[in-house]
Protein backbone atom coordinates (compact mmCIF):
# COMPACT_ATOMS: atom_id res chain seq x y z
CA UNK A 1 0.00 0.00 0.00
CA UNK A 2 2.81 2.38 0.88
CA UNK A 3 4.51 1.59 -2.42
CA UNK A 4 1.24 2.31 -4.25
CA UNK A 5 0.85 5.68 -2.53
CA UNK A 6 4.46 6.56 -3.20
CA UNK A 7 4.08 5.63 -6.87
CA UNK A 8 0.97 7.80 -7.05
CA UNK A 9 2.78 10.87 -5.70
CA UNK A 10 5.73 10.31 -8.00
CA UNK A 11 3.40 10.06 -10.98
CA UNK A 12 1.46 13.11 -9.85
CA UNK A 13 4.64 15.13 -9.44
CA UNK A 14 5.88 14.09 -12.86
CA UNK A 15 2.61 14.98 -14.59
CA UNK A 16 2.29 18.21 -12.64
CA UNK A 17 5.67 19.48 -13.79
CA UNK A 18 5.58 18.13 -17.35
CA UNK A 19 4.36 21.47 -18.69
CA UNK A 20 6.64 24.50 -19.00
CA UNK A 21 6.97 26.07 -15.55
CA UNK A 22 6.71 29.87 -15.61
CA UNK A 23 8.02 32.14 -12.87
CA UNK A 24 5.86 34.91 -11.42
CA UNK A 25 8.24 37.84 -12.09
CA UNK A 26 11.24 38.75 -14.20
CA UNK A 27 13.26 39.42 -11.08
CA UNK A 28 12.66 35.88 -9.79
CA UNK A 29 13.27 34.48 -13.26
CA UNK A 30 16.77 35.93 -13.61
CA UNK A 31 17.62 35.18 -9.98
CA UNK A 32 16.72 31.53 -10.53
CA UNK A 33 18.60 31.51 -13.87
CA UNK A 34 21.77 32.60 -12.07
CA UNK A 35 21.31 29.98 -9.38
CA UNK A 36 20.85 27.18 -11.93
CA UNK A 37 23.15 28.67 -14.63
CA UNK A 38 20.44 28.51 -17.28
CA UNK A 39 19.14 30.71 -20.07
CA UNK A 40 15.91 32.64 -19.63
CA UNK A 41 13.01 31.94 -21.99
CA UNK A 42 10.25 34.54 -22.35
CA UNK A 43 6.96 33.64 -24.01
CA UNK A 44 5.79 36.99 -25.43
CA UNK A 45 2.12 36.58 -26.32
CA UNK A 46 -1.38 38.03 -26.20
CA UNK A 47 -4.18 36.12 -24.53
CA UNK A 48 -6.61 37.12 -27.30
CA UNK A 49 -4.26 36.13 -30.17
CA UNK A 50 -5.57 33.08 -32.05
CA UNK A 51 -2.11 31.68 -32.80
CA UNK A 52 -1.09 32.24 -29.17
CA UNK A 53 -4.13 30.27 -28.07
CA UNK A 54 -2.99 27.42 -30.33
CA UNK A 55 0.60 27.56 -29.05
CA UNK A 56 -0.28 27.68 -25.35
CA UNK A 57 -1.55 24.07 -25.04
CA UNK A 58 1.68 22.86 -26.66
CA UNK A 59 3.67 24.53 -23.87
CA UNK A 60 1.65 22.37 -21.49
CA UNK A 61 2.66 19.19 -23.29
CA UNK A 62 5.07 16.76 -21.66
CA UNK A 63 7.57 16.83 -24.54
CA UNK A 64 7.88 20.61 -24.65
CA UNK A 65 7.68 20.97 -20.87
CA UNK A 66 10.45 18.49 -20.20
CA UNK A 67 12.79 20.12 -22.72
CA UNK A 68 12.18 23.75 -21.70
CA UNK A 69 12.23 23.01 -17.97
CA UNK A 70 15.52 21.20 -18.36
CA UNK A 71 17.29 23.99 -20.24
CA UNK A 72 15.55 27.27 -19.37
CA UNK A 73 13.98 29.34 -16.62
CA UNK A 74 10.76 30.60 -18.13
CA UNK A 75 8.53 33.64 -17.88
CA UNK A 76 5.41 34.89 -19.69
CA UNK A 77 4.65 38.42 -20.88
CA UNK A 78 1.02 38.93 -21.89
CA UNK A 79 0.74 42.09 -24.00
CA UNK A 80 -2.94 42.22 -23.09
CA UNK A 81 -2.02 43.35 -19.57
CA UNK A 82 1.75 43.92 -19.72
CA UNK A 83 3.06 45.45 -16.51
CA UNK A 84 5.33 48.47 -16.42
CA UNK A 85 8.44 46.66 -15.21
CA UNK A 86 8.25 44.15 -18.08
CA UNK A 87 7.78 46.97 -20.58
CA UNK A 88 10.71 48.89 -19.13
CA UNK A 89 12.91 45.80 -19.31
CA UNK A 90 12.23 45.25 -23.03
CA UNK A 91 12.69 48.96 -23.75
CA UNK A 92 15.98 49.00 -21.87
CA UNK A 93 17.19 46.10 -24.02
CA UNK A 94 16.33 48.09 -27.16
CA UNK A 95 13.81 45.54 -28.40
CA UNK A 96 11.06 46.65 -30.79
CA UNK A 97 8.78 43.63 -30.97
CA UNK A 98 6.18 43.53 -33.74
CA UNK A 99 3.34 41.08 -33.33
CA UNK A 100 2.80 37.95 -31.26
CA UNK A 101 3.59 35.22 -30.41
CA UNK A 102 7.36 35.59 -30.04
CA UNK A 103 9.93 33.59 -28.07
CA UNK A 104 12.80 35.66 -26.58
CA UNK A 105 15.88 34.30 -24.84
CA UNK A 106 18.43 35.95 -22.54
CA UNK A 107 21.39 34.65 -20.62
CA UNK A 108 21.41 34.71 -16.82
CA UNK A 109 23.03 38.19 -16.89
CA UNK A 110 20.14 39.65 -18.93
CA UNK A 111 22.04 39.75 -22.21
CA UNK A 112 19.97 39.12 -25.35
CA UNK A 113 20.59 35.67 -26.85
CA UNK A 114 17.91 34.62 -29.32
CA UNK A 115 14.51 35.52 -30.79
CA UNK A 116 11.94 33.78 -32.95
CA UNK A 117 8.42 33.89 -34.25
CA UNK A 118 6.31 30.89 -33.26
CA UNK A 119 3.81 28.57 -34.85
CA UNK A 120 1.63 25.90 -33.28
CA UNK A 121 3.92 22.95 -33.94
CA UNK A 122 5.76 21.00 -31.26
CA UNK A 123 8.75 20.21 -33.47
CA UNK A 124 9.08 23.90 -34.38
CA UNK A 125 8.85 24.98 -30.71
CA UNK A 126 11.53 22.47 -29.75
CA UNK A 127 13.74 23.65 -32.61
CA UNK A 128 13.52 27.24 -31.38
CA UNK A 129 14.80 26.12 -27.99
CA UNK A 130 17.58 24.06 -29.55
CA UNK A 131 18.66 27.06 -31.66
CA UNK A 132 18.78 29.21 -28.53
CA UNK A 133 21.12 26.70 -26.94
CA UNK A 134 23.38 26.50 -30.01
CA UNK A 135 25.92 29.38 -30.16
CA UNK A 136 26.15 28.92 -33.94
CA UNK A 137 22.42 29.57 -34.39
CA UNK A 138 21.75 32.27 -31.82
CA UNK A 139 20.74 35.70 -33.09
CA UNK A 140 23.25 37.29 -30.74
CA UNK A 141 26.00 35.87 -32.97
CA UNK A 142 24.68 37.44 -36.18
CA UNK A 143 26.55 40.79 -35.90
CA UNK A 144 29.89 38.99 -35.60
CA UNK A 145 29.10 36.71 -38.55
CA UNK A 146 28.28 39.79 -40.61
CA UNK A 147 31.55 41.45 -39.58
CA UNK A 148 33.34 38.25 -40.56
CA UNK A 149 32.05 38.74 -44.11
CA UNK A 150 28.97 36.54 -44.49
CA UNK A 151 26.92 37.99 -47.36
CA UNK A 152 24.76 35.03 -48.30
CA UNK A 153 21.18 35.97 -49.14
CA UNK A 154 19.52 33.87 -46.43
CA UNK A 155 21.95 35.15 -43.81
CA UNK A 156 21.34 38.79 -44.83
CA UNK A 157 17.60 38.17 -44.58
CA UNK A 158 17.96 36.75 -41.08
CA UNK A 159 20.25 39.58 -40.04
CA UNK A 160 17.67 42.07 -41.37
CA UNK A 161 15.15 40.57 -38.94
CA UNK A 162 17.69 41.15 -36.17
CA UNK A 163 18.17 44.78 -37.27
CA UNK A 164 14.39 45.27 -37.31
CA UNK A 165 14.13 43.85 -33.80
CA UNK A 166 16.54 46.56 -32.63
CA UNK A 167 15.03 49.21 -34.94
CA UNK A 168 18.36 49.97 -36.64
CA UNK A 169 17.06 51.80 -39.72
CA UNK A 170 20.46 52.44 -41.25
CA UNK A 171 21.43 48.78 -41.00
CA UNK A 172 18.02 47.61 -42.24
CA UNK A 173 18.34 49.66 -45.42
CA UNK A 174 21.96 48.66 -45.93
CA UNK A 175 21.08 44.97 -45.67
CA UNK A 176 18.14 45.38 -48.07
CA UNK A 177 20.52 46.91 -50.64
CA UNK A 178 22.98 44.06 -50.15
CA UNK A 179 20.20 41.52 -50.58
CA UNK A 180 19.30 43.14 -53.87
CA UNK A 181 22.94 43.04 -54.98
CA UNK A 182 23.22 39.26 -54.48
CA UNK A 183 19.69 38.36 -55.56
CA UNK A 184 19.52 36.65 -59.00
CA UNK A 185 18.08 39.37 -61.21
CA UNK A 186 16.36 36.83 -63.48
CA UNK A 187 14.18 35.93 -60.47
CA UNK A 188 13.05 39.45 -59.59
CA UNK A 189 9.47 38.67 -60.54
CA UNK A 190 9.10 35.61 -58.33
CA UNK A 191 7.74 34.88 -54.85
CA UNK A 192 11.14 35.17 -53.13
CA UNK A 193 11.55 38.68 -54.46
CA UNK A 194 8.09 39.63 -53.22
CA UNK A 195 8.79 38.22 -49.75
CA UNK A 196 11.95 40.30 -49.53
CA UNK A 197 9.94 43.37 -50.59
CA UNK A 198 7.35 42.62 -47.92
CA UNK A 199 9.64 41.72 -45.03
CA UNK A 200 12.96 43.48 -45.61
CA UNK A 201 12.38 46.66 -47.64
CA UNK A 202 11.51 49.96 -45.96
CA UNK A 203 12.54 52.65 -48.46
CA UNK A 204 11.68 53.49 -52.06
CA UNK A 205 15.37 53.71 -52.88
CA UNK A 206 15.83 49.95 -52.68
CA UNK A 207 16.17 47.88 -55.84
CA UNK A 208 13.32 45.49 -55.03
CA UNK A 209 10.92 48.41 -54.64
CA UNK A 210 12.12 50.02 -57.88
CA UNK A 211 11.56 46.77 -59.73
CA UNK A 212 8.07 46.12 -58.40
CA UNK A 213 6.79 49.70 -58.72
CA UNK A 214 7.52 49.47 -62.44
CA UNK A 215 6.25 45.91 -62.83
CA UNK A 216 2.98 46.05 -60.93
CA UNK A 217 1.31 43.86 -63.53
CA UNK A 218 3.40 40.99 -62.13
CA UNK A 219 2.69 41.88 -58.50
CA UNK A 220 -0.19 39.49 -58.03
CA UNK A 221 -0.96 35.98 -56.85
CA UNK A 222 1.59 35.93 -54.02
CA UNK A 223 -0.87 36.33 -51.14
CA UNK A 224 -3.59 33.82 -50.29
CA UNK A 225 -6.49 33.66 -47.86
CA UNK A 226 -7.47 36.92 -46.18
CA UNK A 227 -4.44 38.63 -47.72
CA UNK A 228 -5.26 37.69 -51.30
CA UNK A 229 -4.98 40.68 -53.65
CA UNK A 230 -3.10 42.90 -51.18
CA UNK A 231 0.35 42.65 -52.79
CA UNK A 232 0.38 46.25 -54.04
CA UNK A 233 -0.21 47.49 -50.50
CA UNK A 234 3.47 46.79 -49.89
CA UNK A 235 4.32 49.55 -52.35
CA UNK A 236 2.08 52.09 -50.63
CA UNK A 237 3.45 51.00 -47.24
CA UNK A 238 7.00 51.72 -48.34
CA UNK A 239 6.03 55.04 -49.95
CA UNK A 240 4.31 56.08 -46.71
CA UNK A 241 7.43 55.24 -44.70
CA UNK A 242 9.58 57.54 -46.84
CA UNK A 243 6.91 60.23 -46.96
CA UNK A 244 6.65 60.36 -43.17
CA UNK A 245 10.34 59.87 -42.40
CA UNK A 246 11.91 62.59 -40.30
CA UNK A 247 15.45 61.48 -41.09
CA UNK A 248 15.44 60.82 -44.83
CA UNK A 249 17.93 62.87 -46.81
CA UNK A 250 15.94 64.35 -49.69
CA UNK A 251 17.47 65.73 -52.89
CA UNK A 252 15.78 67.19 -55.94
CA UNK A 253 16.71 64.01 -57.80
CA UNK A 254 15.26 61.47 -55.39
CA UNK A 255 12.21 63.68 -54.80
CA UNK A 256 11.50 63.65 -58.54
CA UNK A 257 11.76 59.85 -58.54
CA UNK A 258 9.58 59.67 -55.42
CA UNK A 259 6.89 61.78 -57.12
CA UNK A 260 6.95 59.32 -60.02
CA UNK A 261 6.57 56.37 -57.64
CA UNK A 262 3.59 58.00 -55.95
CA UNK A 263 1.99 58.50 -59.34
CA UNK A 264 2.64 54.91 -60.46
CA UNK A 265 1.19 53.58 -57.20
CA UNK A 266 -1.81 55.93 -57.44
CA UNK A 267 -0.91 56.90 -53.90
CA UNK A 268 -3.04 60.05 -53.58
CA UNK A 269 -5.20 62.40 -55.62
CA UNK A 270 -3.26 65.52 -54.65
CA UNK A 271 0.42 64.61 -54.63
CA UNK A 272 1.42 68.28 -54.79
CA UNK A 273 -0.03 68.99 -51.36
CA UNK A 274 1.90 66.06 -49.90
CA UNK A 275 5.24 67.00 -51.40
CA UNK A 276 5.47 70.77 -51.80
CA UNK A 277 7.02 71.48 -48.40
CA UNK A 278 9.72 68.84 -48.93
CA UNK A 279 10.35 70.21 -52.42
CA UNK A 280 10.59 73.76 -51.10
CA UNK A 281 13.17 72.76 -48.49
CA UNK A 282 15.23 70.92 -51.08
CA UNK A 283 15.07 73.67 -53.71
CA UNK A 284 16.05 76.31 -51.16
CA UNK A 285 18.86 74.13 -49.86
CA UNK A 286 20.16 73.54 -53.37
CA UNK A 287 19.71 77.25 -54.25
CA UNK A 288 17.42 76.43 -57.16
CA UNK A 289 15.93 79.90 -57.65
CA UNK A 290 13.81 79.08 -60.69
CA UNK A 291 12.42 75.89 -59.14
CA UNK A 292 11.39 77.78 -55.99
CA UNK A 293 9.55 80.38 -58.05
CA UNK A 294 7.80 77.74 -60.14
CA UNK A 295 6.73 75.89 -57.02
CA UNK A 296 5.37 79.08 -55.44
CA UNK A 297 3.44 79.90 -58.60
CA UNK A 298 1.96 76.39 -58.80
CA UNK A 299 0.89 76.19 -55.17
CA UNK A 300 -0.59 79.70 -55.12
CA UNK A 301 -2.50 79.06 -58.35
CA UNK A 302 -3.90 75.75 -57.13
CA UNK A 303 -5.07 77.27 -53.84
CA UNK A 304 -5.96 80.81 -54.89
CA UNK A 305 -9.59 80.36 -53.86
CA UNK A 306 -8.81 78.64 -50.56
CA UNK A 307 -8.11 81.38 -48.06
CA UNK A 308 -6.88 79.18 -45.22
CA UNK A 309 -4.63 77.02 -47.41
CA UNK A 310 -3.26 80.04 -49.23
CA UNK A 311 -2.46 81.76 -45.95
CA UNK A 312 -0.43 78.78 -44.79
CA UNK A 313 1.36 78.33 -48.13
CA UNK A 314 2.43 81.96 -48.43
CA UNK A 315 3.45 82.15 -44.79
CA UNK A 316 5.54 78.98 -45.06
CA UNK A 317 7.22 80.13 -48.25
CA UNK A 318 8.19 83.49 -46.79
CA UNK A 319 9.61 81.81 -43.68
CA UNK A 320 11.64 79.37 -45.77
CA UNK A 321 13.00 81.25 -48.78
CA UNK A 322 16.23 83.19 -48.36
CA UNK A 323 17.25 84.34 -51.84
CA UNK A 324 16.18 87.92 -52.64
CA UNK A 325 15.07 86.84 -56.12
CA UNK A 326 12.57 84.44 -54.56
CA UNK A 327 11.37 87.01 -52.04
CA UNK A 328 10.82 89.61 -54.76
CA UNK A 329 8.99 87.07 -56.93
CA UNK A 330 6.71 86.04 -54.08
CA UNK A 331 5.88 89.64 -53.18
CA UNK A 332 5.00 90.38 -56.83
CA UNK A 333 2.61 87.42 -56.94
CA UNK A 334 1.05 88.39 -53.63
CA UNK A 335 0.47 91.93 -54.92
CA UNK A 336 -1.34 90.54 -57.96
CA UNK A 337 -3.49 88.37 -55.69
CA UNK A 338 -4.30 91.40 -53.58
CA UNK A 339 -5.41 93.35 -56.64
CA UNK A 340 -7.68 90.47 -57.66
CA UNK A 341 -9.33 90.23 -54.23
CA UNK A 342 -9.96 93.90 -53.36
CA UNK A 343 -13.67 93.22 -53.08
CA UNK A 344 -13.08 90.64 -50.37
CA UNK A 345 -11.89 92.81 -47.49
CA UNK A 346 -11.03 89.91 -45.21
CA UNK A 347 -9.05 88.15 -47.94
CA UNK A 348 -7.29 91.39 -48.91
CA UNK A 349 -6.39 92.13 -45.30
CA UNK A 350 -4.83 88.68 -44.98
CA UNK A 351 -2.71 89.24 -48.09
CA UNK A 352 -1.60 92.68 -46.97
CA UNK A 353 0.08 91.16 -43.93
CA UNK A 354 2.61 89.51 -46.25
CA UNK A 355 3.65 92.75 -48.00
Amino acid sequence: MKKLILSFFILFAFVGYAQVQFENSLQNTFAKAKTHNKLVFIDYYNSECVICQQVNPLLDSQEVGNFYNQHFISYKINTQNQNQSDDEFLTQKGLHIEGVPKFIFFDKDENFVHYSGVRADIAYILQIGQDALDPNKRWSELPQKYQDGNRELLFLYEYSSYAQLFDDTELINKLADQMYEVFPKENLGNLSSYRLLKNAVFTTENGFFKYWIKNQNRLTGFETGYGAGTEKEQLTRIIALDLNSSTKNWTSQNLAAFREYMTLADYAQDIDMLLWEKELDVFVGENQIIQVNRLFQKMVSQNSAEKQSLNYIISHFLKTITAQENIDYAKTKIQKLLSAHQNDKEFAKMLETFL
